[in-house]
């Protein structure tokens, strides 16, 4: 049996059957927990992100995204911002 909510005298302190993760969202043989608490282990095939420095190009890559584009990672490689830190990861996901 699987558990994917924990409550402790009436108050629920952990919680994942409303999530909504894919295989294919999670890299490639990385652990993780479906909503209904069984195991899974993830299936994303990646190779070197695509590295943009500027905060216009992350903006544009970002909001740009396509249907083709689920899987595709960026890693911001420019100054600190308010949106984006240096050296963070963003992948591409399906709409929902």
């Amino acid at each position: 049996m699987y558990v994917n909510k924990l409550t402790i005298k009436g108050e629920t302190v952990f919680d994942i059957s409303k999530d909504t993760v894919a295989e294919n969202t999670v890299f490639n043989g990385v652990t993780f927990h479906k909503a209904n608490g069984k195991p899974g282990v993830g299936t994303l095939q990646v190779g070197k992100p695509v590295e943009l420095s500027t905060e216009a190009e992350m903006d544009a890559a970002l909001s740009e995204a396509s249907e083709a584009s689920v899987g595709t990672v960026y890693k911001y490689t420019g100054e600190t911002t308010d949106r984006y830190e240096n050296g963070a990861i963003y992948i591409i996901e399906e709409a929902e």
